[in-house]
């Protein structure tokens, strides 16, 4: 089943690349590249705006993780110097000081931070929005209750009233549309923001949910039910995800879909069928390792050929070889946009793709291509022609 905290964050952080055209832009992007070891950025043209002067953290040719490796005119990017993070803005300008051992965007203009090993947040300026309490810096808001955990106790925090409320919980999700899934002693409920019991902690299991479809799990059968803990549709289901787009994947004996009233929409023949959203559904064939795409009419959008596929917007990042090389197609059309070549696709906006890729000695190289699959920046363009070529 989904994880509710792992789809919110792959939905937050997936981005679109469509033929490579794009769907939206805030502004002129500004992109991080790394030379002589020092991190900088250009903009869409391959300019240099910000000189490469920052360390760079994580894997500049990977996951650039811990530092900002992508942003716009207005916005600010964490960078590092000497080891510790601190803000910039768009022009390079420092606009908070280096001095945070742990510097984390929580991309509502506010910043998780440390101090003595608890973790708080602050604004751009450093003033503190929430103190210095609490375990990790997952779910910290400045604006609404939210979950935590202080010295391993799971707590909701009122940043209004500044309140701490302990729980008798092992774990409490994120709010969703003013509700939490709750944990305790390997059994399931629901919470209100005030911490009223919605769901009794009953249930083996509760997926991700809005209001009107909660997927709950009893005694090995799923069911969905509403807020009021009507049953909707009856637990006759070995496994299910939740609607997605008035879908939801459930299993029988094999995978089929249902819509809203528990109507068959596509039959139970699979033994791997996954939403990935928008109507079109990941499948499998006589090899599990392999996947495809169809729509919910069960027409063939993408072969079962892919050792990976990743929809999002009308595009797909797909591998098709188990030696993990990665491109991206046009679902509507067919078009492949980006070949299999790449050992990493980024669609960052709309714009510009960054393509990561290995040499013949193994070494790690990347660069950045516009909508007409021009270079605008490598630091192995030569290779990064050929590449792109094939």
């Amino acid at each position: 089943m989904k994880n509710p905290v792992l789809i919110l964050i792959i939905a937050f952080f997936a981005v679109s690349c469509t033929g490579i055209s794009f769907l939206s832009k805030k502004g002129t992007g500004l992109y991080i590249i790394i030379e002589n070891d020092k991190a900088g950025y250009i903009n869409d043209k391959g300019k240099i705006v910000i000189e490469p002067q920052f360390d760079y953290c994580g894997d500049p040719y990977f996951y650039l993780s811990d530092c900002t490796d992508y942003f716009y005119d207005g916005e600010y990017a964490i960078a590092m110097k000497n080891n510790k993070f601190g803000l910039i803005d768009s022009k390079g300008k420092t606009v908070l000081g280096f001095k945070y051992d742990v510097l984390i965007d929580e991309y509502d203009g506010n910043y998780s931070t440390t101090v003595n090993g608890k973790y708080g947040m602050i604004n751009n300026k450093g003033e503190t929005l929430v103190p210095y309490l609490f375990d990790s810096e997952y779910f910290l808001s400045a604006d609404d209750i939210f979950p935590a955990k202080i010295n391993d106790i799971c707590v909701l925090y009122n940043p209004k009233d500044v309140s701490v409320s302990e729980t008798e919980y092992d774990y409490i999700s994120p709010f969703f549309h003013g509700y939490a899934v709750v944990e305790k002693g390997r059994k399931e409920g629901i919470i209100d923001r005030e911490g009223n019991v919605i769901f009794d902690v009953v249930y083996d299991k509760i997926d991700n949910f809005d209001k009107e479809h909660i997927c709950v799990s009893e005694n090995g059968r799923w069911s969905f039910m509403n807020i009021n803990q009507e049953k909707l549709i009856d637990s006759v289901y070995y496994d299910a995800e939740c609607f997605e787009d008035g879908y939801a994947v459930v299993k029988r004996f094999k995978y089929g879909v249902i819509d809203s009233s528990g109507n068959i929409v596509i039959p139970f023949e699979y033994d791997y069928l996954r939403n990935s959203g928008d109507g079109y559904f990941e499948f499998s064939g006589k090899n599990p390792y392999v996947f495809g795409l169809i729509n919910y009419r069960q027409d063939t959008v993408l072969d079962c050929k892919y050792y990976y596929i990743f929809y999002y917007d009308g595009v797909a990042e797909v591998a098709e070889s188990e030696h993990d090389l990665y491109g991206v197609i046009d679902v509507e059309t067919g078009t492949e946009l980006v070949s299999c070549v790449f050992s990493r696709v980024e669609c960052l906006d709309d714009f510009i793709t960054r393509l990561h890729f290995y040499g013949d000695d193994g070494q790690e190289f990347f660069g950045y291509v516009n909508n007409k699959n021009q270079i605008i920046w490598s630091n192995n363009t030569e290779l990064l022609e050929e590449k792109l070529k094939k």
